[in-house]
């Protein structure tokens, strides 16, 4: 069943969600710059992740950003998550454990309103064009501008969007 108001929870939990990833997980602000429903047909980023949701509401949170902000970022990934970056795997991993950790935050903020919601594995969407007809889904664009107050640098932005499957139920 279509619920829009139900969505607008989702997108505040996930705005929730990723205010306490920056401030308590890589010690950056996250200030949400932008919101709103989007008729984009699709996505395609130098970093991008996603993974789906299931239960009450089915869909996908798509993790996104450009390279000059995964490049700023990983610095704070690596140190606030404790991750030795090596060798260009080593990156694939923090990027992930990034993602991970995000994903750990949106479910435990989305329990509270939908508590038997699952989780699935988080997919590497880097460079893909992700396909998202408006005939399937209703979707969701959140922007953070990202910043390190302390030392007055800009970190860029990371772009979340909320897929929704347009179920519809029928009664039987």
């Amino acid at each position: 069943m279509v619920d829009p108001f139900l969505d607008e929870k989702v997108v505040l939990v996930l705005s929730s969600s990723v205010m306490e990833l920056a401030t308590g997980g890589l010690q950056v602000e996250a200030v949400r710059e932008a919101y709103g429903v989007t008729r984009n047909e699709g996505l395609c980023y130098e970093f991008c992740s996603a993974f789906s949701f299931s239960g009450e509401i089915v869909g996908d949170l798509y993790i996104g950003m450009d390279g000059y902000t995964k490049i700023l970022l990983l610095p704070y990934i690596t140190k606030n998550f404790e991750i030795e970056v090596e060798s260009p795997e080593m990156v694939k991993n923090a990027t992930r454990a990034f993602v991970e950790r995000m994903k750990d935050e949106f479910i435990l903020e989305l329990h509270d309103i939908l508590p038997g919601t699952s989780l699935g594995e988080v997919r590497n969407l880097n460079f893909k064009l992700v396909s998202l007809p408006s005939e399937k889904y209703r979707k969701y664009t959140v922007i953070f501008f990202l910043k390190d107050t302390l030392k007055k640098k800009y970190l860029g932005r990371i772009y979340f969007h909320v897929v929704f499957e347009k179920v519809y139920k029928t009664e039987e």
